[in-house]
């Protein structure tokens, strides 16, 4: 078969250390996935996904090179939403693990490459194949000391007629492989970041209100951990014994405005995050609901401390709506709730110190 001039494009995100404990490598899972999904769902220029290689994509397109502009309005596209997103684990971050605390350090770069391109079937997949493919992913490890460009091989600007007109800063250079010498031009993107705004969001902050009940427990773990157990998802049906189920989305870690529905009783209670803070090394984490009725909305509040070496805990249920019928109503509730967040407290006391490893 003949080959086919065709566009390769990888975008390729780095900057995570190497982590040792198990929720560091979960989450930098996570982060990376969400970012990926991120890069997937902004493509424009109707390329194919070959591969998803690790941190990177693996784009190409047969017999069309997208045009100078086309190219630059995808490079920026990408790299702005994913500096957007970023902020999210700047601004609105519950977990403290060294994956998402360093997340907002992750650096992205873009790879395009252009040439006569093989496939290779195998079963019923159809992949790019030969030294193209091999071309583009040396040109991944090259000797460009910056962290975030896009970088366009020969093949590529070759095929245009004219200079790339762009207010980045642009260099030519050229890299030594087993191929041979590779010259290329790159961008460097750093100034794009200043175009990358937070996402907009409804965040609820939680109200300064005296609490319907608080309990409080010591547990004999760092507070990290436990912060990390209440509110992780994952862990909720250990230690919540009320809940028959937890429903979440389990590629996204929670963070400020997530949502996750609890089934109690058989009944649906849908819930956000809205609040989180590291006040002198006082953690503290708040979820809302709608769905109780004469209390709603409804806060359940965290707090995580250190004290003499244990975790000191509290938790309290807070009820926004301060109406007659839930003044009423509120001293029936004080003791049957303060039971409970009790039990819940001693539930989590078991499942840290007995049955919970960090590593």
């Amino acid at each position: 078969m003949e080959k086919q001039h065709s566009f390769i494009f990888l975008p390729d995100i780095s900057g995570f250390t190497e982590f040792v404990s198990h929720t560091e490598v979960e989450h930098s899972k996570h982060i990376i996935a969400e970012l990926l999904e991120l890069l997937i769902d902004n493509e424009e220029l109707g390329l194919t996904l070959a591969e998803i290689e690790g941190d990177a994509l693996f784009y190409y397109k047969t017999e069309n090179v997208p045009s100078p502009q086309e190219l630059m309005n995808q490079v920026e596209k990408m790299y702005v939403k994913f500096h957007s997103h970023l902020k999210l684990y700047e601004t609105q971050r519950i977990c403290k693990c060294g994956a998402c605390r360093t997340a907002t350090n992750l650096t992205l770069k873009f790879i395009a490459h252009a040439g006569p391109l093989d496939f290779i079937q195998i079963k019923d997949q159809r992949k790019p194949y030969g030294k193209e493919v091999i071309t583009a992913h040396r040109l991944m490890k090259n000797t460009i000391t910056i962290d975030d460009y896009l970088l366009l091989s020969e093949g590529v600007y070759n095929q245009w007629t004219g200079s790339i007109t762009s207010p980045l800063p642009v260099q030519n250079s050229q890299s030594e492989y087993d191929l041979g010498i590779v010259q290329y031009q790159f961008f460097e993107l750093t100034s794009l970041q200043e175009k990358a705004k937070l996402p907009a969001s409804e965040i609820i902050t939680k109200p300064d209100i005296p609490p319907l009940a608080t309990s409080e427990i010591f547990i004999d773990k760092d507070p990290s951990e436990v912060f990390e157990v209440i509110t992780n998802f994952q862990y909720r049906l250990d230690w919540n014994k009320g809940l028959n189920d937890i429903e979440y989305d389990k590629k996204q870690i929670n963070r400020v405005g997530s949502k996750h529905r609890c089934i109690i009783n058989g009944k649906a209670i849908d819930f956000e995050t809205i609040h989180n803070a590291d006040n002198d090394g006082i953690l503290a984490y708040s979820e809302r609901t709608t769905d109780i009725p004469f209390l709603k909305p409804f806060i359940t509040s965290f707090q995580v401390e250190n004290q003499d070496g244990k975790s000191k805990v509290s938790v309290s249920g807070i009820a926004e709506n301060r109406s007659f019928l839930t003044r009423l109503l509120s001293p029936l509730f004080r003791k049957k709730m303060k039971a409970q967040l009790e039990k819940t407290l001693v539930a989590l006391k078991t499942f840290v110190e007995v049955d919970y490893s960090i590593t």
